[in-house]
């Protein structure tokens, strides 16, 4: 494995920590959050082993900053989408989700209405590439 190849398995890896994070930031992972985070992980092309080694040794995982706008507008949209995936929106997962978007590179003083821009967006079913290119005009 290269240098490459380790950092984006890093990248990934930091990815779906943060997202079963979140889903936990209310207490358990209702079967609707563990279905689209076995989806995501699947889509962003993680191994069974690099899944399994996640849910085995997950404070191993550091913290990754995704290298590109749009890996960082994906992750966004993965955890708004994680956030909403039981139905209700607590408010220990919107913490835990400003602190995502602070590490990922989001202005602080526009959080709460880039969420709920995104968020209308989602319940609108707003096509994932538009909603992609809305988040990334968000960024610093």
């Amino acid at each position: 494995m290269n240098w490459l190849d380790n950092e984006k398995s890093r990248i990934r890896k930091s990815h779906i920590v943060n997202l079963i994070s979140l889903a936990l930031a209310d207490g358990q992972i209702d079967k609707t959050e563990q279905d689209l985070l076995i989806k995501i992980a699947t889509q962003i092309g993680m191994s069974a082993d690099e899944f399994e080694e996640i849910l085995e040794y997950p404070d191993k995982i550091k913290f990754s900053v995704p290298e590109t706008k749009q890996e960082i507008a994906v992750q966004f949209l993965d955890m708004c989408l994680m956030m909403l995936a039981d139905g209700k929106i607590m408010d220990s997962e919107m913490v835990f989700l400003k602190i995502i978007a602070r590490k990922l590179g989001f202005p602080e003083d526009k959080f709460d209405k880039i969420i709920g821009d995104v968020i209308d967006d989602i319940n609108r079913k707003i096509e994932r590439e538009l909603l992609l290119r809305k988040i990334q005009l968000q960024l610093i």
